[in-house]
């Protein structure tokens, strides 16, 4: 055990207990300073106990003043939280986890709680509030947290409980749980060392329903079913032989139907659902999921009932987080999306009205407003008429119309389903002003491939745009669509043209704060000597994004895009991935099929992104030099976009272990291919 770092100096009142705040951490450099900030002001001391660390982690707790004690890992959460608190000498305990942020607002709240505690509460529960890495939340719970240090204890190697003696009150103080918004490889380990643990849990524990609800769990958050559906089932016959249970077991059905769901058994998911009512008549996960299940299986007055019922109790457990008991909840989150097909049931039923209301409730919340607006417009016209549907679309367009993204979808769709023209009423009663207004007409143009029109609106809006950059974008598509007369057929190009367009000068603003040379230079090199032929277009724009994917470390992704580049050239895909290695023979395979189908530009990005992720690779540097030979036979050399997009899009690296590390445990089956058109 190390000496203990200095004492924080005491910052709290005389009034109130004193406080420790007491944690335990291995490595969490990332994350631990944003911890201790938020509790730095109201804690009397902070004791961590550090089971082996090699980053910088003992040293910024010590900025904080903490004590510090080091302890080797072995393997039982509960051995090292003991630990923390034998050190602590506060009243009052918070115990907080490195991925853990104290909420500012109930800081207070918090302060207020101990200093008014009646004697015979030991402990309160705190709210914890799961944050995704988008921002948005997730799984909501309360769990004693806060506690009278005399007397209690953990127990349980992992997923470990705390036992307070006495009574246990709510409280209004929240945390915000950070763990999941972590990189893929870090999760990754840490699920594998979860599940090792659990696992020793069922051979030295084989009828306790714990360890099988938390490998249930873990497997619906990795996105395995059939291990979810297994272990969800084992849990729940071990309940059976219980008298009483945890209320968090409940959640046991939440990943149980939704695993169910992925897998299409909607009769047995639904059976599950209802399972779980019958034994909390308001659980909300179980409600949700029956009007999702109603919805897919078309039963629109049960989608309509459930989600009624869904959306009261929704607004219950938001004024009271304390009426959530000790349930995990998995949907307070989800109102938006429910909203959605709760909106369509509506109109399917009758209520026209009250399904557009919900609808455009559904799209206040930013996260994926404009895939499902899209869907719930084309759903309001198959089950209801095309009037409701054109009163949909129209309000949408009021509510978003300054939202040029989600305009120009509402123009494509309308153009999918010839209804191109509602568009245009609407943009004569609501005129906008200048670029705007032209900007909306080119696209209206292109669609209907009326390109004379389309020309004229290009370069009306390009000469009234403020900004140097909308005045190239309009430039570099006036060269595209009309100079080199691609696109008179088909606008595929021009659409291709413009998100790569978008997408590269967004990734060049990342790389460098200088880009002015650069990306004039991509501009007018673009305009010149783009690509013409629409394939080669395609599966540079998958390739690109297949690269993206790696670097965000979403396999299935780079997979997806991978695939439909394959079915793209007519080339064998696996059936399933189990080692890296395919993934480079692969990229090789696509370069070399790109060459000799005249396509040189696609086949040398194909060749760079091999040899960014693969560079000490033997294959690899035999087929950089094969290439560089046949190269020196090219007339001219590559046009300078490419040059440029190689240049900061594809840097050679060492980036091979994030990939081994994802296909070196576990078999990653292929996506279903998706033409290349459908993945932008």
């Amino acid at each position: 055990m190390a000496a203990p770092q200095k004492t924080r100096n005491k910052t709290s009142s005389s009034s109130r207990p004193t406080l420790s705040v007491c944690m335990i951490v291995k490595n969490e450099e990332k994350l631990l300073g944003k911890c201790l900030d938020s509790v730095k002001d109201i804690a009397d001391e902070i004791v961590v106990v550090d089971t082996g660390s090699t980053d910088k982690t003992m040293d910024i707790a010590a900025r904080y003043g903490a004590k510090i004690y080091q302890h080797p890992w072995q393997n039982d959460f509960s051995l090292h939280r003991n630990q923390s608190l034998s050190y602590a000498t506060g009243e009052w305990v918070l115990q907080i986890d490195a991925d853990e942020v104290l909420d500012p607002d109930t800081k207070s709240a918090l302060l207020d709680t101990i200093r008014n505690a009646p004697a015979d509460v030991n402990g309160y529960m705190v709210l914890i509030q799961d944050v995704k890495s988008d921002g948005s939340y997730g799984v909501v719970f309360n769990y004693p947290r806060l506690y009278r240090r005399k007397g209690a204890k953990y127990v349980g190697r992992v997923h470990n409980q705390v036992v307070i003696p006495g009574k246990i009150e709510f409280s209004t103080v929240r945390l915000f749980h950070y763990g999941y918004d972590l990189d893929r490889r870090t999760m990754l380990r840490k699920f594998k060392r979860t599940t090792r643990l659990l696992r020793k849990w069922i051979r030295e524990k084989p009828d306790d329903p714990t360890p099988y609800f938390y490998l249930a769990c873990g497997y619906s958050q990795y996105q395995k079913p059939d291990k979810c559906i297994e272990y969800s089932l084992k849990t729940l016959e071990l309940l059976k032989n219980q008298k009483e249970a945890p209320a968090f077991f409940l959640s046991t059905y939440y990943a149980l139907v939704a695993a169910l769901i992925h897998r299409g058994r909607l009769d047995e998911a639904e059976e599950k659902a209802r399972e779980s009512l019958e034994i909390l008549p308001d659980y909300i996960d179980g409600y949700y999921q029956l009007s999702s299940i109603s919805y897919i299986k078309k039963n629109f007055s049960d989608a309509v009932k459930y989600g009624k019922r869904y959306l009261e109790l929704l607004e219950v457990y938001q004024k009271d987080p304390k009426q959530l008991g000790n349930l995990n909840i998995y949907t307070l989150n989800k109102a938006p999306k429910l909203k959605y097909w709760y909106g369509v049931s509506l109109m399917a039923t009758g209520e026209k009205e009250k399904g557009i209301e919900a609808i455009l409730q559904a799209m206040e919340d930013p996260f994926g407003k404009n895939t499902m607006a899209i869907e719930a417009c084309h759903n309001s016209i198959v089950v209801s008429d095309l009037e409701t549907g054109k009163n949909l679309f129209k309000k949408l367009y009021e509510k978003f119309h300054s939202d040029r993204g989600f305009v120009a979808l509402i123009a494509q769709d309308l153009a999918s389903i010839d209804y191109l023209c509602w568009l245009e009423e609407w943009i004569e009663e609501m005129p906008l002003p200048g670029p705007e207004e032209d900007e909306l007409e080119f696209i209206m143009a292109s669609l209907r491939k009326d390109w004379e029109a389309a020309r004229r609106h290009l370069q009306k809006s390009a000469g009234q745009s403020q900004t140097g950059e909308s005045l190239h974008l309009f430039q570099v598509l006036q060269e595209t669509v009309f100079q080199n007369q691609v696109g008179q057929e088909d606008a595929t190009e021009y659409n291709a043209a413009l998100r790569f367009y978008q997408q590269i000068v967004e990734r060049l603003r990342t790389r460098r704060k200088e880009l002015d040379r650069d990306v004039l230079n991509l501009y007018d090199s673009l305009s010149a000597s783009m690509p013409h032929d629409v394939k080669e277009w395609l599966i540079i724009q998958s390739l690109f994004e297949a690269s993206e994917a790696i670097q965000n470390e979403n396999i299935e992704l780079l997979l997806l895009n991978l695939g439909s580049i394959s079915h793209l050239l007519a080339i064998d895909f696996p059936n399933q991935f189990d080692d890296v290695q395919q993934i480079l023979q692969l990229l090789l395979n696509i370069s070399y099929h790109c060459d000799t189908g005249a396509m040189p530009d696609a086949g040398l990005t194909a060749m760079a992104m091999a040899h960014q992720f693969f560079v000490d690779t033997l294959p690899v540097q035999v087929a950089v030099l094969k290439r560089k030979i046949g190269r020196s036979q090219r007339l001219g050399g590559y046009p300078e976009w490419l040059r440029i997009v190689l240049k900061y899009f594809y840097p050679t690296d060492k980036n091979t272990q994030r990939l081994v590390d994802d296909f070196s445990q576990t078999t990653v089956p292929a996506p279903a291919v998706l033409e290349v058109h459908d993945l932008h």
